[in-house]
């Protein structure tokens, strides 16, 4: 796993500040498609994309689109042959959603 998030731990993540910065959330949002987007004309991109949303999470604090996000850093994780950074990914990206309260992203 990159240097972003591999020496972080689960529950520094998990504590980051929160905001509901609306500018933030359109930016996330618009690579949450850049991300659908590229998986069908240009995979090689889906690791800038996810990367560079974690990396917002990180310097702005966490949005509704975190949790998705580290669940699609995990997918390219996953991609790249890292199955334990993909699996975290995915567990962190679970544990986010609750956090945050985001309907819709953890079944009930």
């Amino acid at each position: 796993m990159i240097k972003l998030i591999a020496d972080v731990a689960d529950e520094s993540i998990l504590n980051l500040k929160q905001s509901n910065d609306k500018k933030l959330v359109g930016i996330m949002k618009l690579y949450h498609e850049y991300f659908y987007i590229f998986q069908m004309v240009e995979p090689g991109m889906l690791f800038s994309v996810s990367h560079r949303m974690v990396q917002l999470s990180f310097e702005r604090g966490l949005s509704e689109i975190s949790p998705i996000a580290f669940a699609q850093f995990g997918v390219t994780a996953l991609c790249m042959g890292n199955a334990c950074g993909g699996y975290r990914m995915g567990s962190l990206a679970l544990k986010l959603a609750r956090n945050l309260g985001v309907p819709g992203l953890v079944s009930s």
